[in-house]
């Protein structure tokens, strides 16, 4: 009977293992999986030859996509972009204030920026 007891404990130990170990299987699948959805998302939204400017932080919301093949030395933002894609082959620069002016954030071909605040940009 004692010998019964132990085998049902260790299959019993083995279950609660292997569900734990189940949990904690999905939960880091969930978090390499939310690594980075929302720049996924966005370049997945951004045509490529474009810069898209998202009304929105972390890309949310409609965004406005721009060709800047014949674009201005300086010009404005479609919106005042929240977040940005530089989804070009092109370093770009953007503004918090019109005719280029305040600060500026720099993005390089590919590159992304979840948080800023564009009014212009060349």
């Amino acid at each position: 009977m004692r010998n019964r007891r132990l085998r049902t404990g260790a299959v019993l130990s083995a279950a609660a293992a292997s569900v734990l170990t189940l949990g904690l299987a999905t939960s880091a699948q969930a978090s390499s999986g939310d690594a980075a959805p929302s720049e996924a998302r966005a370049k997945a939204a951004c045509p490529v030859d474009n810069v898209c400017f998202f009304p929105e932080p972390d890309f949310r919301g409609t965004p406005s996509n721009v060709n800047p093949a014949n674009m201005p030395i300086c010009g404005a933002t479609p919106n005042i972009a929240k977040s940005v894609v530089n989804h070009t082959g092109e370093v770009y620069s953007f503004y918090d204030h019109e005719k280029c002016g305040g600060a500026k954030v720099t993005l390089s071909p590919g590159q992304e920026n979840p948080n800023l605040t564009a009014v212009s940009w060349r």
